[in-house]
């Protein structure tokens, strides 16, 4: 967890495809900025997911790296097999 300026960021890395992240990434990491709606719900899955092992992780990401310059930014977290 970082602060940049008066947003709080959590960068995450994930074990999986990454061939379609944009350009700005080149940390191969994910971005959730505490600007963001979700926020604390995303945290929360992502926390969870993290500590119980979960494997199937699905990222809804835009195509900016505005959170945190070098990680992609992330806009919603599903767990599980279901559909979007």
């Amino acid at each position: 967890m970082f602060l940049s300026g008066d947003k709080r960021i959590l960068l995450i890395n994930i074990d999986g495809d990454k061939s379609s992240m944009v350009e700005c990434a080149t940390t191969g990491r994910f971005a959730i900025d505490s600007s963001v709606p979700n926020y604390q719900e995303m945290v929360s899955m992502v926390m969870t997911a993290y500590v119980s092992g979960q494997t199937s992780i699905s990222l809804h990401v835009i195509e900016t790296c505005s959170s945190w310059g070098n990680a992609q930014d992330v806009r919603g977290i599903k767990m599980g097999a279901m559909p979007w």
